[in-house]
């Protein structure tokens, strides 16, 4: 009979060959209903824990019969903050060190190392390696702040407010089915990072103002600006996705959100007639992710050498793109890499005629959030 770990262990291998761990975890949940909200989280983090960290238990594993058992001992001790076990690779060489602490590749860690030099470039690694905290935000369209951690805590969740956000909490590290909360049913939140949330509050859009967010995907962000429009306003939300745009507009109905538009793009061309001229725009461009490695960490096995270079180029012409429809633009990406990052914002500029006037860095191991990075630029 398969033991908890076992599900994990194969959740985790089968993850590293293509399918989402996310999805992995959903099928395994559905086949084991009478699990309690407290196996579903061991199950979650075993699996998890095993992608973060696969170069660095396969390091510590040997090879001998106890290779296993040693393996899901030492996820433990890392996951639980001891960072004892690392100290046997600090006579490693630089770029080898810091791949196997963070469980990168090689060619990231040097990446890395070149944009942050060898101290710094370790301290990102072993964060992106460590789990991540939930993070959600407060639907004001439905309850304040206060009354959400309030709620939450009727079903014994217990949550903090993130004070760099407006509407932001943290919740306990403890077993929790949130989606079966009165909170969730009734759109009281969305499951956002910290660092998201702040992304999209740099925007600093203003009730009455029209916003476009250029990459809207599924929405994340779209709804933390209607938020912040306080349901005055207009949001022109832009994808070329058609099946994410319509997971945006359901969620968009369970928040009670009524002032964004949708509006399906071509890859390439001019914008169509019905994407007006805004007061911000936001380009959360598509990027390698490597900022959320902690959260999503089967890319560790899936990004390759060429990746952040594609993307640079496309972050670059997507932002050009909508340059033209605003004097206020904020560039965003999910990622670390200079080059997708300080280096986009310098080309658009370069290419638009527009100026960099501040630009906000988000680091794991500095700030507690998912690596990211924005920047305003102005006309």
């Amino acid at each position: 009979m398969q033991t908890n770990e076992d599900i994990a262990w194969a959740i985790a291998v089968r993850a590293r060959q293509g399918p989402h761990a996310a999805k992995l975890l959903a099928d395994a949940f559905r086949a084991h209903r009478d699990w309690t909200a407290e196996q579903r989280k061991n199950v979650a983090e075993t699996a998890y824990g095993l992608l973060r960290r696969g170069r660095t238990l396969e390091a510590l594993g040997g090879n001998g019969r106890d290779r296993q058992r040693i393996i899901f001992e030492a996820r433990r001790k890392l996951d639980a903050g001891d960072r004892s076990l690392l100290d046997r690779f600090a006579s490693l060489e630089p770029v080898a060190r810091v791949g196997t602490v963070g469980s990168l590749p090689d060619w990231l860690a040097a990446r890395l190392i070149e944009d942050f030099g060898v101290v710094e470039a370790e301290k990102l690694a072993c964060a992106l390696a460590d789990p991540p905290k939930t993070d959600l935000r407060a639907n004001p369209a439905r309850v304040d702040r206060e009354g959400l951690i309030a709620e939450l805590a009727n079903d014994g969740i217990t949550a903090k407010p993130l004070p760099k956000t407006r509407f932001g909490v943290r919740l306990a590290d403890e077993p929790r089915d949130l989606y079966a909360t009165r909170a969730f049913r009734e759109g009281f939140f969305e499951v956002q990072d910290e660092g998201s949330q702040r992304v999209a509050e740099l925007v600093e859009p203003t009730p009455g103002q029209t916003v476009i967010d250029a990459c809207a995907g599924e929405g994340g962000k779209t709804l933390a600006l209607a938020a912040l429009l306080g349901g005055r306003g207009r949001i022109i939300a832009c994808d070329v996705s058609a099946r994410k745009l319509e997971v945006l507009e359901r969620r968009a109905r369970r928040a009670g959100v009524e002032n964004v538009q949708t509006v399906l793009l071509e890859r390439e061309g001019a914008l169509p007639p019905q994407i007006p001229r805004a007061d911000h725009v936001l380009v959360d461009a598509p990027c390698s992710g490597i900022g959320t490695l902690r959260r999503n960490p089967e890319l560790r096995h899936t990004i390759e050498p060429h990746t952040p270079s594609r993307l640079a180029r496309e972050q670059r012409a997507i932002a050009v793109r909508f340059a033209e429809r605003t004097d206020r633009l904020v560039y965003a990406t999910c990622t670390v890499l200079k080059q997708e990052d300080e280096e986009s914002a310098a080309a658009i500029a370069a290419a638009t005629g527009m100026q960099v006037r501040s630009s906000m860095r988000l680091f794991p191991h500095v700030d507690g959030t998912d690596g990211f990075y924005a920047a305003v630029l102005v006309r």
